[in-house]
């Protein structure tokens, strides 16, 4: 199962209203959308594009401090 994300790299842009959209693909299949916010983010499944699951950035920080620490190179 080879899971892929793609984004096209920018060094630093406003989100605006829109945000940006990161498109999650496994083995070439869409498995979902990730739109990233100034106030939330929103993951939409693969074919759905008027209903998602939205997070505050403070409800994500609360999910992500709960996660183990790994060892990683921060960009």
């Amino acid at each position: 199962m080879a899971s892929q994300a793609k984004l096209d790299l920018v060094h630093q842009a406003d989100l605006g209203n829109k945000g940006l959209v990161v498109s999650n693909l496994n083995d070439g299949d869409i498995v979902g959308h990730l739109m990233i916010g100034k106030a939330n983010l929103v993951w939409f499944e693969k074919n759905e594009k008027k209903f998602g699951r939205k997070v505050t950035w403070e409800e994500f920080r609360v999910w992500i401090l709960q996660k183990s620490r790994v060892k990683a190179t921060r960009p």
